[in-house]
């Protein structure tokens, strides 16, 4: 049985009284005043004490709204004096001059108060709009940091620019597509536009796709990179439980401004990799946000590894650019197997 249920069927002289028999009431002009109406077997005042209060709820209101004039006015910089009282004339302008663009701001009627407000001057709602836009932008990157350190660069590709890169023989094209879009990034990551670029590895493609993020987050854009066989172990990993979910991972690379899949296609197919993969891909397709990805496939072989529909995707969305010759990697471990005079390179 319920107690409390059975104490109050049981208590029938125990009386709820009206909230408004015992606030403090004042007609406009008058001094304060409190009443002292008996309450009612129902909780209801007499209509006299309910109309003071309602008087009273009224007064409060408009001065709550005085106040917030006061505030739109020091901030807009423009407000000479406060909105009228009901009862009181109104002020003479209809019109004031903001201080910040010069700009003419009408007065605005409240009929539901009996007064005038002055709006915020457009030049100030376009600032606080900036305002607004980059503390998502703040709590986006600092999200992403959480989810992604470093961007998911890793201290070999933290410092990687355009400017370092190495030239070298077929990764021209390679090169010159990704500065580019490095050049224009802010323009590119707001058209959602891509880059694709495949060749064999060691041809250079990872350092400038890096580059393309470095540049990114100097400018002040939310970027990460991550290497697919990396990341579908992360998200796989999620699903025995922890500080991160797949959620937010995904949702993570779904925010970022851009987006770079390293790698694509030295995964492991499973069942799971490819809707997966096509997940992301998909995702970042449909909000027109910009993808940069790699592989070391041709791009028959590419989309064997991550499906049709997803390729579909990246051809729409990517400039796609083939890498060629040798690894730069083997060649530098045979200058160092040389410079040692140690041991004979095997190919």
């Amino acid at each position: 049985m319920n107690t409390s249920s059975s104490c109050r069927s049981t208590a029938p002289n125990r009386q709820r009284p009206c909230w408004t028999s015992w606030i403090t009431t004042r007609a406009p002009g008058a001094a304060p005043t409190r009443t002292t109406a008996v309450p009612s077997n129902h909780g209801w005042c007499d209509a006299t004490t309910k109309t003071k209060g309602e008087e009273y709820i009224m007064e409060k209101l408009v001065h709550i709204l005085e106040q917030a004039l006061q505030a739109n006015a020091q901030t807009c910089g423009s407000l000479s004096k406060t909105a009228p009282r009901p009862g009181h004339p109104a002020p003479a302008k209809q019109t004031m001059t903001c201080t910040e663009c010069g700009g003419i701001i009408p007065y605005i009627t409240v009929p539901l108060f009996g007064c005038r407000v002055l709006p915020a001057c457009p030049c100030r709602e376009a600032a606080f709009e900036q305002a607004a836009a980059e503390r998502r932008q703040q709590e986006c990157k600092d999200r992403l940091a959480r989810l992604f350190a470093n961007a998911g660069l890793g201290s070999r590709y933290r410092h990687c620019t355009l400017d370092n890169f190495q030239p070298r023989p077929g990764a021209s094209g390679a090169y010159s597509a990704a500065r580019a879009y490095g050049e224009q990034i802010g323009e590119n990551i707001a058209a959602g536009r891509g880059l694709l670029l495949f060749g064999p590895l060691g041809t250079g493609k990872s350092h400038l796709v890096a580059a393309v993020v470095n540049a990114a987050v100097d400018r002040g854009f939310a970027a990460i990179m991550e290497r697919v066989p990396k990341l579908l172990l992360t998200l796989r990993a999620t699903y025995n439980g922890g500080a991160v979910t797949e959620q937010q991972l995904m949702r993570g690379m779904t925010d970022a401004d851009l987006l770079v899949l390293d790698d694509a296609g030295s995964e492991k197919w499973t069942e799971w990799t490819e809707p997966t993969l096509y997940t992301i891909i998909d995702e970042r397709y449909t909000q027109q946000k910009a993808l940069l990805i790699t592989s070391n496939l041709n791009l028959a072989e590419l989309q064997q590894k991550i499906g049709p529909r997803a390729m579909d995707r990246i051809v729409d969305m990517c400039a796609i650019v083939e890498t060629s010759g040798p690894s730069y990697r083997r060649e530098r471990a045979k200058k160092r197997l040389a410079k040692a005079g140690a041991g004979k390179w095997v190919k």
